[in-house]
């Protein structure tokens, strides 16, 4: 068996719940983005738990960060999923993320690790994991 380390991917995919879930994962991302890798990102909700007028700024700071790491914004996806209503919508997930993913095909896929905690981590952990098993790509999880 051929191990491959996480570096020596050529695309990758990172699926975050909301907004500030990419914290864990930053510097990771900056140094696949120095290293001239193709990285997205999917943000399955905006991040408005506390009302719609939430979600276009926790857009607006996502867009800053990963400005700032170097992530393009033409790889940078946002669903959109009310997050008060996540977790009606695992098929709406798969079926969008994999939309998204069809355009580059990623080789590798990261997403939220199963907490059984937050039930929207959790989720998003779930549907990641089936997308990953459709495009037969390694699934790398991140604690939160």
């Amino acid at each position: 068996m051929k191990i491959t380390k996480f570096a020596d991917f050529s695309r990758y995919l990172f699926v975050f719940a909301h907004p500030d879930d990419e914290v864990y994962t930053c510097v990771s991302i900056q140094s696949l983005v120095k290293k001239v890798k193709d990285v997205h990102t999917i943000y399955v909700t905006s991040g408005d738990y506390n009302g719609p007028e939430f979600g276009p700024l926790r857009e607006k700071e996502v867009l800053a960060s990963m400005k700032l790491i170097g992530v393009p914004r033409e790889n940078i996806h946002f669903l959109r999923i009310p997050e008060r209503g996540l977790m009606n919508h695992a098929s709406r997930v798969i079926k969008e993320a994999r939309t998204i993913a069809e355009r580059f095909h990623p080789e590798i896929i990261v997403g939220h690790d199963f907490e059984v905690g937050h039930n929207g981590h959790d989720l998003v952990s779930f549907c990641t994991y089936k997308i990953a098993e459709e495009f037969a790509a390694p699934f790398y999880v991140f604690p939160a």
